[in-house]
């Protein structure tokens, strides 16, 4: 086939409509043997009159048709005759004939286009004057035609004649000046025709009109013509039976007309024939029946007395409903046993991923979440799932964080820092590089960090709450070979204490009772690319923390407390050997530390050369340097490790500097940086020792620095008796001018500053044998959701954690939260709203999950019944929790506690999604009691029809209906039986052609309108045309109500339909099964109201008009809806100009919007004589929301407005048709859409009157 061709039968064809089904043949009384009435007779008569041939009594035939003559006198018979005029198809194609001239610009040129045009105003100047002659003079229709000629035709025809003439005269144009003379001669031999000579010669002098004027003028002229038959065909039909009641006819129509009365009876009684013929055969011969009435169903809810545990409802129990239609009582039937308990809904959380675009254009995906409270659920229903824009919730945003506590991260000062080394197994590290083989593994562990960096942020515990660190702060670094990720955060001088938190503190995370880091994603963050961590498994965490010049040191030696603010003697005064330094820290000695490091500044250390060794030459032990020895010991459990003592590491107090000349000096620094820890046997703890001094019942938290070396000491001991010695000698020595000896006062070790540096690790296992327990030390592991946490490690999971929450892209569920659940059944009435515009395609059912011990496991073997067929249409999901092998718990922290929560997940986006709109528990279906006969008045009652039940059961108060009844269907009538039965006999329940699809799909879904069958088309394909292919575009059915709603057949619906094709057709045929697409249609225009209209009130009057001109069916249920179509731009113009506020417009255009988004798209055309189409044969126009309309209180000459019409109006400027696309564009210049080149008809067809009688009793007319 042509593909113009195809594209025309596509676009024109407008499907079929359940009202369209029905045959007229089939309506009782339509398929007559004798249908007509007394007016058809009358006007068979007058044309059958035409055939007779009378002689005169000379045996010759006459010319003249007596019998007319003897018939056309009556008033009756011309009522009979305009009643029948058809004047709707040469309007029509008047009107293209006319567009046609006037995009053409030859068309003044070639006087073939002129000529039908001519001799059809010609015949209705003729038509009008033969009514006006032969009815009486006393008559209503010939009084207004008298008075419409007069005041109107008369100048229109005036104005033409002066408009033509010149034309003719000027441009030597032939039927121009016929047409001109045909008016003169008519004129003057008629008393009803008239030509207005002031309009011709005086009204504007000379005139040198252009062909668009001429055009205009000819325009009008049949306007004006037109409106004048039909308002005396309204005329007629209401003088009519007036002329019957007359005493005026002549005896012999009089007797003609008694005659055709009495016809009537005989033809009535024929008229029973053939509906006789049609029951026997369909009912007796082929043996068909009406289809019995299908009942509704309902949805029931129940509610329990406060003072009963469970109320039993057994089947076939029933209820009263009241029918709105005349308040009888309906009876409802329960279909199976239901036990009613305390158990309510509490609470719902929904999580759905949003979508948006940022400067870059890059697409990313960010979690939301939202709460409904038990408050909140009161007001039901409304969209509860999935929340998509402008709601508001208790936590409107989805946060995810990662929390790691430990005993570890008690830092309360210094230089600190934490190092994570997150480590993975190496199966699924390998898996994770493996997947992206096509980029080098450092460049995308390098992105993957700068991901996490950028999205996360790390928060760490304070006594005041979670205290936030700064980004540059945190440094990330992938480990390769060793498959761990290391972190490190660096803690500076503005970080307070890290702590645990306050037990009263509530926050938006919660409260881990142990000191913590946090790696937060906050709301709003994509989670395209965080995703990609759920594919890597921990194997362990090693933790580790770096704290320098601590100095919150409890400082103690043998005579007390000492305060470290001042300068100390760590020995005392006298130090000997044995004297003790204490060292306590109940942060430090609780922690497992794997490097201890002390810093001290010695007060006024000995200046002199070689140091203590030249210090201490006056004394009888040489000492060195590295003599003056302590011994580190640690107190645990009361014991002083390492024991015995022998055992203990001896370091030397005091480090040299080598200086010049290899002489060495005392250094005031010393970094003791070899203490061995092992030996020290420090014992881990939970929480920071609680220290105050060492005393003989402390049990631990203090380091022992024990004075060990030299023998001497630092000599204070034997300082006194050498003193006396030294004076002594030394006064000897003077009196013999011999050498004196020097003896140092004993150095007495003074501590000016001393600070502390350690470092402690520990190793978290995450891969723990199944069903252990690993005990952690108080180290833990959560994943914190916006609706709760979980506690990850220690755990007895036999699945290795994620470091993140699992993120899914395309997570979308939502959770119910059930109190008090006393009963292992549970009933759940899932209401479902519209789906999405544009959404066809069918979606996966959700999975459902239970909570159980903070692990959502499989509800599949749980789940009874799924009226909702996978959450696609409202329905009954029953849930027998006895089923399942693991219990539903309460105690979660994953989900608030106290609750039994049941989860629906999707793998589908939110947009494509039913929303949720109720969820109701206790829920039970019940179907309507039919009566004997079947037949019901009112197949769909509204909601909370359903009363109460009939006979009150103990224990339940209320019943609760809360949508209307569905599935109902009437027992077959007459009509519908005649339209099955004649349906089935021609398709013969196969289906082949467009036909047989369109009526079987009707009559199996009487929920669908109307149905449009695509041959040979796909429309999700690039190309439109697909052989094999089928597209049926199906409308459904508007509900009750839905006023300003468009209609539209949910997935579940449209899947059904295929289905059902599926087992009609041949399976090499592809079906696909479609809602229509809307396009809006906007119209921009300026408009001059009339004077005493004010602007703002008529603009919005105007919106109003123009929309439901261009979408009547949105605002009338009764309208119809099409598929396909067209409409020319000059009927949105009429319409504007018709309405009485308005006194002129201009500027007019219209623009089509097909799509939205980014694909968007905007369809122009320019030709003038363009239909405004659908941009495919799937869619229907619509109304845009607002159309442009701008109000102008004067009238500017050079925007060319016009009143009334568009003739004036600048093709391409201020006027312009679209958009429309090429294609149709093509079609519709190649005459696809439209035959103008076909002559219009001579008005005998339409009018029943011949032309030979009209043109030849006018003796002037040949």
């Amino acid at each position: 086939m042509n593909i113009q061709k195809k594209f025309n039968i596509l676009f024109n064809r407008t499907g079929t409509c359940q009202a369209e089904r029905l045959l007229p043949e089939l309506i009782e009384n339509d398929l007559l043997i004798s249908d007509k009435k007394l007016s058809d007779y009358l006007r068979f008569i007058y044309l059958y009159s035409d055939l007779l041939v009378y002689y005169d009594t000379n045996n010759q035939p006459m010319q003249a048709n007596v019998w007319r003559k003897f018939l056309e006198q009556d008033d009756t018979v011309m009522c009979a005759l305009i009643l029948h005029t058809n004047i709707d198809r040469i309007k029509g194609r008047i009107q293209k004939k006319i567009s046609l001239l006037r995009s053409n610009s030859t068309s003044m040129v070639d006087h073939k286009q002129w000529i039908p045009i001519l001799e059809t105003a010609r015949d209705l100047v003729i038509l009008l004057n033969y009514w006006h002659k032969n009815l009486p003079n006393e008559d209503i229709v010939r009084v207004k035609l008298d008075t419409v000629v007069h005041e109107v035709l008369n100048n229109h025809i005036s104005i033409l004649y002066k408009l033509l003439h010149y034309s003719g005269k000027n441009h030597g144009r032939q039927p121009f000046i016929d047409f001109c003379l045909f008016l003169e001669e008519h004129c003057a031999h008629t008393s009803l025709w008239k030509l207005n000579r002031a309009l011709i010669y005086n009204e504007a002098g000379e005139v040198h009109p252009d062909d668009s004027q001429v055009i205009d003028s000819m325009d009008d002229f049949f306007d004006a013509s037109f409106n004048t038959v039909y308002q005396l065909k309204e005329l007629a039909s209401n003088n009519y039976l007036h002329t019957l009641q007359l005493q005026n006819k002549e005896p012999h129509v009089a007797l003609l007309i008694a005659f055709l009365q009495l016809l009537q009876y005989a033809d009535a009684h024929l008229n029973h024939l053939p509906q006789r013929f049609l029951v026997h055969y369909y009912r007796h011969i082929l043996k068909f029946n009406n289809n019995p009435a299908t009942p509704d169903q309902a949805y029931l809810h129940f509610l329990l007395n406060p003072n009963y545990e469970f109320a039993f409802i057994p089947e076939g129990s029933r209820l009263i409903a009241k029918n709105p239609l005349n308040d009888e009582q309906i009876l409802f039937e329960i279909k199976r046993n239901i036990t009613i308990h305390r158990a309510k809904i509490k609470q719902i959380s929904s999580l759905f991923p949003k979508q948006r675009s940022d400067k870059s254009a890059h697409t990313a995906i960010e979690l939301a979440a939202i709460t409904y409270a038990n408050e909140q659920l009161k007001k039901l229903p409304f969209q509860l799932f999935p929340v998509l824009q402008n709601e508001e919730s208790e936590k409107p945003h989805y946060q995810v964080a990662t929390l790691l506590a430990s005993p570890l991260f008690y830092l309360a000062e210094g230089l600190r820092s934490i190092q994570l080394k997150w480590k993975f197994t190496a199966e699924s590290f390998q898996a994770f590089l493996g997947k992206h083989t096509d980029k080098d593994s450092a460049i995308y562990l390098a992105r993957l960090s700068s991901i996490l960096h950028s999205s996360a942020s790390i928060q760490v515990t304070t006594k005041m709450g979670w205290f936030g660190i700064a980004a540059e702060a945190v440094t990330l670094q992938w480990i390769e070979e060793a498959y761990c990720l290391h972190m490190v955060v660096a803690l500076g001088q503005e970080v307070p204490a890290i702590s645990k938190l306050p037990a009263e503190y509530r926050g938006s995370l919660f409260n881990p009772a142990m000191p913590a880091l946090a790696i937060v994603i906050p709301a709003g963050v994509s989670i395209t690319d965080l995703s990609l961590f759920n594919a890597l498994l921990l194997e362990r965490i090693d933790i580790k923390v770096c704290v320098q010049n601590y100095r919150g040191l409890i400082l103690q030696n043998q005579l007390g407390i000492i305060d470290n603010s001042q300068i100390i003697e760590p020995f005392g005064p006298l130090p000997k050997i044995d004297s003790s330094f204490y060292i306590g820290s109940g942060e430090i000695f609780a922690k497992p530390i794997t490097s201890l490091k002390i810093d001290i500044k010695w007060e006024n250390i000995p200046n002199t050369e070689d140091g203590f060794k030249h210090y201490y030459d006056g004394y009888p032990t040489k000492v060195n340097n590295e003599d003056f020895k302590v011994n580190i010991s640690y107190l645990n459990h009361q014991h002083w490790n390492p024991t015995p003592a022998s055992n203990r590491q001896h370091i030397p107090l005091f480090q040299v500097t080598k200086c010049s000349r290899g002489i060495e000096r005392l250094d005031s620094y010393r970094n003791i940086r070899t203490i061995d820890i092992a030996p020290l046997n420090i014992t881990k703890a939970q929480e920071p020792l609680d220290l105050f001094t060492y005393n003989p019942k402390t049990i631990a938290g203090f380091l022992k620095l024990q004075l060990s070396g030299p023998a001497q000491a630092f000599g204070h001991a034997i300082y006194p008796s050498l003193l006396n010695k030294v004076l002594v000698h030394n006064a000897q020595q003077k009196k013999a001018s011999g050498s004196l000896l020097v003896l140092n006062e004993p150095y007495t070790p003074r501590i000016k500053a001393i600070t502390v540096d350690y470092e402690a690790e520990e190793t978290i296992a995450c891969t723990p044998s199944s069903g252990e327990v690993t005990e952690q030390h108080g180290n833990s592991f959560f994943h914190i959701s916006s609706f709760g946490y979980v506690k990850v490690l220690p755990s007895n999971g036999d699945t290795a954690p994620t470091l993140l929450p699992l993120i899914e892209k395309e997570q979308t569920s939502i959770a119910f939260g059930i109190a008090d659940l006393n009963s292992t059944s549970c009933s759940m009435h899932i209401a479902m709203g519209e789906e999405p515009l544009g959404l066809d395609q069918a979606i996966q059912p959700p999975s459902w999950f239970y909570l159980s011990s903070n692990r959502w496991l499989p509800l599949k073997e749980a789940i009874v019944v799924d009226g909702t067929n996978g959450c696609s249409q409202s329905g009954i999901i029953v849930f027998d929790l006895g089923k399942l092998v693991r219990p539903a718990t309460k105690d979660n922290t994953l989900m608030p506690a106290g609750l039994i929560w049941i989860k629906a997940q999707f793998s589908e986006e939110p947009a494509r999604l039913t929303p949720i709109m109720a969820v109701y528990l206790q829920a039970v279906a019940a179907s309507r009691v039919m009566d004997k006969q079947g037949v019901f008045a009112a197949p769909i009652l509204p909601p909370h029809s359903i009363l109460q039940l009939q006979h009150p059961i103990e224990g339940i108060d209320a019943v609760t209906q809360p949508i209307q009844t569905f599935g109902g269907r009437q027992f077959e009538n007459h009509q519908a039986f005649y339209r099955r039965v004649s349906e089935r006999l021609r398709h013969k329940n196969r289906a082949i052609s467009a036909w047989d699809y369109e009526h079987m799909i009707l009559e199996k879904f009487p929920a669908i309108y109307r149905v449009k069958c695509l041959n040979h088309t796909l429309r999700h394909a690039n190309s439109m045309v697909q052989p094999g292919c089928i597209t049926f575009v199906v409308i459904a059915k508007r509900k009750h109500g839905a006023i300003g709603m468009f209609p539209k057949a949910n997935r579940q619906l449209l899947t059904e339909i295929k289905t059902y094709l599926q087992s009609i057709t041949t399976p090499f045929v592809q079906c696909a099964v479609v809602n229509p697409m809307y396009e809006d249609i906007k119209v921009n225009v300026t408009v001059k109201f009339n004077t005493g209209y004010e602007k703002g009130l008529f603009l919005n009057l105007l919106q109003k008009d123009l929309r439901q001109f261009l979408s009547p069916w949105l605002f009338d249920p009764s309208a119809d809806m099409l598929l396909g179509g067209d409409m020319p731009a000059s009927k949105i113009i009429d319409f504007i100009n018709s309405r009485s506020y308005i006194e002129g417009i201009g500027n007019f255009s219209i623009f089509k919007y097909v799509g939205s988004g980014a694909d968007l798209k905007l369809d122009k055309i320019s030709n003038y004589d363009s239909y405004l189409r659908p941009s495919y044969p799937w869619s229907i126009m619509i109304s845009a929301k607002n159309h442009n309309i701008e109000s102008v209180d004067t009238f500017d000459s050079t925007a060319q407005l016009r009143h009334g019409s568009v003739g004036d109006m600048a093709i391409g400027e201020d006027f312009i048709i679209g958009p429309f696309d090429n294609t149709n564009t093509q079609l519709e210049e190649s005459g696809a859409y439209q035959d103008l080149d076909i002559l219009i008809p001579s008005l005998e067809e339409h009018y029943l009157v011949t032309q030979k009688h009209i043109r030849t009793d006018h003796g002037y007319y040949e």
